[in-house]
């Protein structure tokens, strides 16, 4: 997350070696420190102090230390994953952190940072981690999905499709939808694209059926969807087979059958003034698979109607209109994730292999959930005050997008306000009933 360029440091006054030529360590250091931190706001301090200097400097730099990151992987993985790889998954996931960046490169020059070792060697440490097999996704993922989900009795998860045309790849994304501004990755898949035509149904399904022998049976899932899943098989696989509820858009010239018998073109059910419709029990496209309530409308500001087909007789228009519209929040998890200026950068950078962008995705989920629950300590104690230049008594940021601004400003922020902070954060990592309370449903 922060800036690392190294500056140039000029020499002339820094006179680290006595006239014999020999070197006193203690001194090299105070000077040294003592160089390198601005004079007008640390001065130099006399030779058996110097240890302040120090012990106040590694203070900033332990704001998210390689062990927090250790033990919360340890928590969610150490039954399942070897120590050694747990350990390799925590080194990447700092890296990721210190530098905002999935770039392989970027991440080892970010653990480099964090834990004081060889650029190369940490370089190398990443990039054997994203090849190595014995990170099994599916095992990984299985100990991810229980842990976000927690003892929730229903959640809501968004399906999206998201490509990367430069390396021929498509992932397949479900995610958490929240009430704090970014969806939270639940499970993924990447394919190539080469091999997806006319097996995305397919791909679909088993992402979907995955997710359902991960949930708990006592946990009501509903999937909601844009355009693109707007396919009556797919809606008849989620209830009959897979038990879920479902609100997903489809297109305006699908034919839809009122309960009466009166069919039209869905965007035709539109009533005066773009106001909302609602049809029970109505049927879709012409072999007129039956589900639960149709709602067509086109509010103020929408482009186009938006048409949706859901499961549930029970929720009201406006209830299904504001679920489907929190979909939206998987797009700027996507964006944090893809874009080069103002995210991680997934999109911009050369992915080889679909296994490989899998675990770049898992490194983005721990360090996305990390950032997230930082923003989450922030805000608790009033920090989201300082980060926004407006008054209103809203959330302007996203927790993940408060947690970054932080772990900027931690290197440099007031004791007063950095310990609270830094004893919060510690306190809700250790408790992974608060670290689940984050991601709340809707």
């Amino acid at each position: 997350m922060r800036n690392y360029r190294l500056k140039r440091i000029e020499s002339a006054g820094l006179d680290f070696r006595k006239e014999s030529g020999s070197v006193d360590p203690g001194s090299f250091r105070s000077n040294f420190l003592a160089a390198l931190v601005p004079r007008c706001t640390i001065p130099r301090l006399p030779g058996n102090q110097s240890w302040f200097l120090e012990d106040r400097m590694a203070a900033k730099r332990t704001h998210m230390s390689f062990d927090d990151v250790q033990r919360f992987l340890e928590g969610l993985l150490g039954e399942d994953l070897h120590a050694k790889r747990i350990l390799s998954l925590a080194g990447a996931t700092l890296g990721v952190i210190e530098t905002a960046s999935l770039a392989i490169g970027a991440i080892g020059q970010g653990l480099a940072l964090a834990r004081g070792r060889l650029t190369k060697h940490a370089i190398k440490q990443v990039d054997r981690m994203l090849s190595n097999p014995g990170i099994d996704l599916d095992v990984v993922l299985r100990r991810w999905v229980s842990f976000v989900i927690g003892a929730r009795e229903r959640i809501v998860v968004a399906m999206d499709w998201t490509e990367f045309d430069p390396d021929g790849q498509a992932t397949l994304m479900l995610s958490l939808l929240s009430s704090h501004g970014r969806a939270t990755p639940l499970i993924w898949h990447t394919v190539d694209k080469a091999n997806l035509k006319n097996r995305r149904n397919e791909e679909e399904y088993r992402l979907l059926v995955a997710l359902a022998e991960i949930v708990p049976a006592e946990t009501s899932v509903c999937i909601v969807a844009d355009r693109g899943f707007g396919d009556h098989k797919l809606y008849r696989v989620l209830t009959e087979e897979l038990k879920f509820d479902y609100v997903i858009r489809f297109r305006g010239n699908i034919l839809v059958t009122a309960a009466s018998g009166e069919a039209r073109p869905a965007a035709e059910w539109v009533m005066a003034a773009g106001r909302a419709r609602t049809l029970r029990a109505a049927a879709v496209t012409a072999e007129r698979f039956t589900v639960g309530t149709v709602v067509c409308v086109r509010d103020k500001g929408m482009k186009e109607p938006w048409c949706l087909a859901a499961s549930t007789t029970d929720d009201t228009a406006r209830q299904l209109i504001n679920l489907y519209a929190k979909r939206w929040t998987i797009e700027p998890g996507f964006r944090d994730t893809k874009n080069l200026r103002f995210g991680m950068g997934m999109g911009a950078i050369h992915v080889s292999t679909p296994e490989r962008r899998d675990r770049l995705w898992l490194l983005n989920a721990f360090a996305v959930a990390l950032l997230t629950l930082l923003g989450a300590t922030g805000e608790a104690l009033g920090y989201d005050r300082h980060l926004k230049s407006n008054t209103s008594k809203l959330r302007t940021h996203s927790l993940f997008r408060q947690g970054c601004m932080l772990y900027e400003l931690i290197p440099n922020m007031p004791e007063h306000r950095l310990r609270p902070l830094i004893e919060n954060f510690a306190k809700n990592l250790a408790q992974q009933s608060v670290f689940n309370g984050t991601f709340g449903t809707i």
